[in-house]
């Protein structure tokens, strides 16, 4: 990251986590899981009741003030005014609750369910039994399959049309320059953009107040407020989607449909999910440019000739003899690539041996040493009521058969 510091992170509610954030990465905004904190709220006790009632306050209100207001209406509906955990975790809103967070960019992530992906695609690799030269090997196999998949999904961005044909100037934009999985969501939000009301609010001379309206199920409609400077030529929505997704949200997509804007503004676009977002230069820790970090790959460099390929084919196909010259081409390029390979695998050493040995280096696995942390996975009350109310045989009362299996009953 060139030395710069994360704009946001996210862990849990570790208190030495959070100490240590503070100190070593003061500019980065800290986050806590939301999904860790919606799970410990259905195991506390007397909570149950009203917890579909906390979730929509949480997720369904954008604005701070109006949330206190609803969580101050639940607890004391449900006499919970004297609950000590309910009473911590709204302390600490400011570092979970979205209308408080989703000011900060994040890419859509409120919780660390990326974290927790990449251990489950590793875990498929890696074990602890291996030791530490086949863990080497193991995480390098890994690392090479995730570039893999995405050098395809580069391809594919690159050389594929995309599924769908694009009806307006604005899909026309988005569809040369987004991501394939970017222009899913950006349709969908330009979808949703023509179910929408606009109602004028305010105005004066820096800005214009909206009240945005869009019918979700007979007689249930959003509002949302939506603010567009004048000096900026740009519209703020109170839903945050933009800040919080790096993607216009429907309300924007509508005020600049209602306003006859044909193409996406800059201002709306994040360079990131663009597919041209890997083309910049790249530096090294010491701030030094590094040119060949990229073109040594294997798979890039077959992405590329793929690409000078496909550009080749496309224009052979307009005229028989331009085929017929590119296939004559093709065939002797097989013919010397065939030789040259050929030549590379028999390369002799002077005295008329093939090199066949290297130096080798024993490397010996460290000495295991107790590590930080508690010994035993610390167990839910789901996972504990599961396990206290094992299905039992009704003949023996064990838990590991059924009445079907059960040695009693087995005939003699």
């Amino acid at each position: 990251m060139t030395g710069e510091p994360p704009k946001m992170i996210i862990t849990d509610q570790d208190a030495a986590m959070s100490k240590a954030i503070v100190v070593t990465l003061p500019t980065t905004f800290h986050r806590y899981c939301i999904w860790n904190i919606l799970n410990k709220i259905t195991e506390k006790p007397g909570i149950g009741e009203c917890f579909s009632e906390m979730c929509k306050c949480i997720w369904g209100i954008d604005k701070k003030e109006e949330f206190d207001v609803k969580w101050e209406e639940i607890i004391t509906n449900n006499g919970l005014q004297d609950h000590a955990w309910l009473s911590s975790i709204h302390a600490m809103r400011e570092n979970w609750v979205p209308s408080y967070v989703k000011h900060v960019f994040s890419a859509g992530m409120s919780s660390s369910q990326r974290a927790e992906s990449c251990h489950s695609f590793f875990t498929q690799y890696i074990n602890k039994k291996n030791t530490l030269m086949e863990f080497i090997v193991r995480f390098e196999r890994a690392l090479a399959s995730q570039r893999h998949k995405e050098l395809m999904a580069d391809h594919v961005d690159n050389n594929e049309k995309p599924p769908l044909p694009f009806q307006t100037p604005m899909q026309h934009q988005m569809g040369r320059i987004y991501t394939r999985e970017i222009l899913k969501m950006f349709e969908r939000e330009d979808f949703r953009s023509l179910l929408s009301l606009f109602e004028l609010v305010e105005q004066d001379e820096t800005q214009c107040r909206y009240k945005v309206s869009e019918r979700v199920n007979p007689g249930v409609t959003q509002m949302k407020d939506l603010v567009h400077d004048k000096d900026a030529d740009k519209a703020y929505c109170s839903c945050k989607g933009f800040e919080f997704w790096g993607i216009p949200c429907w309300h924007i997509l509508a005020f600049l449909r209602m306003k006859q804007v044909e193409h996406l503004l800059d201002k709306y676009i994040l360079k990131r999910w663009l597919q041209s977002a890997k083309s910049s230069v790249i530096y090294d820790k010491n701030s030094k440019e590094v040119n060949n970090c990229v073109d040594g790959l294997l798979l890039v460099k077959r992405s590329k000739v793929c690409k000078v390929a496909s550009d080749l084919i496309d224009s052979a196909l307009l005229c028989d003899e331009g085929f017929e010259l590119l296939e004559k081409n093709f065939e002797d390029i097989r013919g010397k690539l065939t030789r040259l390979v050929s030549s590379r695998a028999h390369v002799e050493e002077p005295n008329g041996d093939v090199e066949t040995s290297y130096p080798q280096l024993r490397i010996k696995d460290p000495h295991r040493v107790k590590v930080k942390g508690r010994a035993k996975r610390v167990k839910g009350e789901k996972e504990k009521a599961a396990q206290r109310h094992k299905r039992r045989c009704t003949e023996c009362r064990k838990t590991d058969h059924d009445r079907r299996s059960c040695p009693k009953l087995a005939s003699p």
